[in-house]
């Protein structure tokens, strides 16, 4: 489980919004000035506002009862690793491997290099297109979204996480 943590800035009665900052490693790399990744960090938000979904035992235990933190509590959210995992294949190896076939193709017709580049292109987008689609279908399923995992303790306890729950 990949996990993170957060302040709530919203409750819902599924859920709660968390507000984490956006981790950079830049300063540990090696080419940090030479690296365009740490200006662009720098320009934008370091501040994320996720939904993270109460565990199915929360709700079935106390329906009414959705206060298990307020405004303001320090939370930690997880999502499942194989779930993160699945979710960056598509978003990367689909558009990946439609534009390599789509340059394999167009080389079996012995194009020129312009004619594969613009296959290669093509290729990227329609697999760009289709992580669209499917990303849209795949929302709706509860392990790609963020889940609820416990409110954290005060102050260095030993005990930091009060609610645990494996994913449903």
């Amino acid at each position: 489980m990949l996990t993170e943590t957060g302040r709530v800035v919203a409750l819902d009665p599924d859920g709660v919004w968390v507000e984490t900052e956006k981790q950079s490693v830049c300063g540990q790399c090696q080419a940090r000035h030479g690296c365009g990744q740490k200006i662009l960090g720098e320009m934008g938000a370091n501040m994320t506002h996720i939904k993270a979904l109460y565990p199915a035992s929360v709700l079935t235990t106390s329906p009414t009862d959705t206060h298990l933190v307020n405004v303001g509590d320090e939370v930690e959210i997880g999502i499942d690793e194989g779930a993160f995992l699945q979710a960056t294949f598509v978003s990367y190896g689909v558009p990946l491997g439609a534009a390599l076939v789509s340059v394999f193709c167009a080389s079996k017709f012995n194009l020129n290099e312009p004619l594969m580049l613009l296959a290669g292109f093509v290729g990227l987008l329609l697999g760009g297109v289709v992580v669209r689609r499917s990303t849209r279908m795949l929302a709706t399923r509860n392990c790609y979204q963020a889940m609820f995992i416990g409110k954290v303790a005060k102050q260095n306890d030993i005990q930091s996480v009060e609610i645990s729950s494996p994913l449903v």
